[in-house]
């Protein structure tokens, strides 16, 4: 506690530094204080007005968030892009998620790609993974798929399971890379070891085929049913298929129709939260990954605010 009032006078006087410390404190409740998002957000604004870096990333994610402040993408673009003038490589891809997604700026491809490959150049994997989404598609660049590839590749190589993925599919589909079903499978392995649905879902679909790998009924069930459980409609529709037909599990016309009725069900919650009525499949993607829902918007933001806080604990809090 004798700390945070040292660190209150230091803030009241000016100190930017002290005034970030002190806006972490009160953010994350550390250092014997009480968590006050309002007294957060207070302190970073006090630095950022001052050209901190960390405290305008910071308050970008207090805004993104409604932390301590009334939530507003127009405000939380503004700080980000304050942050990412000054070269910090995830606040650089924030502005491009906002371009992209027509959060608090009208929608702009190509700024959302000049941002993106800001902060892909320095190596973040969001943002390489949306570096790769912009080419397949086509949008703020002109589609090409193998420079789309490399950039899946950059991530991919890292372990962003979204990138790897999207390697499965170039694989399968021959885009931007030789027609390779054997790759396809094993880059949807890796997703899918990760969680991902629709790498679970294909590679399911890959042992059903024998595209890849042996044909294996047994194994196209687990990982059938691991994408379900994740409420991947299609997973849903090919374990009904595979009850149908008795393929790795013994016939059954009721369980089918049980699959089926949970497809069309988990279908139905989709469509109602807009993700397969997208106009255009760059929005669909886009929206996943930067939280067009509250619950991906939180979680999202809250990610952005969790890594500035961390760099801000080696810049700020390693050298007193």
């Amino acid at each position: 506690m004798e700390a945070v009032k040292w660190y209150k006078q230091a803030a009241e006087q000016g100190r930017a530094d002290a005034q970030v410390r002190l806006g972490g404190y009160y953010a994350t409740s550390s250092c014997g204080t009480l968590q006050n998002d309002v007294e957060a957000a207070r302190y970073f604004k006090k630095a950022a007005d001052q050209g901190d870096v960390g405290a305008q990333c910071l308050l970008g994610a207090m805004f993104d968030q409604g932390r301590g402040v009334v939530q507003s993408d127009e405000e939380a673009a503004k700080w980000y892009k304050k942050a990412a003038d000054q070269g910090v490589a995830h606040a650089q891809c924030r502005p491009g998620s906002f371009y992209a997604t027509s959060r608090g700026v009208s929608q702009d491809y190509v700024e959302a790609a000049q941002w993106y490959k800001k902060a892909a150049d320095q190596g973040d994997l969001t943002a390489q993974y949306n570096m790769g989404i912009l080419y397949t598609n086509g949008c703020g660049v002109e589609r090409n798929d193998v420079e789309a590839v490399r950039w899946y590749e950059k991530a991919a190589n890292k372990g962003d399971s979204r990138a790897q993925y999207s390697l499965g599919l170039a694989f399968a589909q021959g885009h931007g890379v030789v027609q390779n079903d054997a790759l396809a499978a094993q880059w949807y392995k890796k997703a899918a070891c990760q969680g991902n649905p629709q790498a679970q879902c294909n590679l399911g679909l890959c042992y059903i085929t024998g595209c890849g790998v042996a044909q294996d009924y047994v194994e196209a069930m687990q990982w059938y049913k691991k994408a379900a459980d994740q409420g991947n409609a299609p997973a849903h529709h090919n374990i009904g298929f595979m009850h149908k037909n008795g393929h790795g599990v013994a016939q059954s016309d009721v369980e089918a129709a049980k699959w089926f009725h949970l497809a069309a069900e988990q279908e139905d919650v989709t469509e109602q939260h807009g993700g397969q009525k997208l106009q255009e499949g760059i929005i669909q993607k886009l929206k996943t990954e930067t939280g067009d829902s509250a619950s991906h918007h939180s979680t999202s933001a809250s990610s952005v605010l969790l890594l500035a806080l961390l760099i801000l604990s080696f810049f700020y809090f390693s050298f007193t």
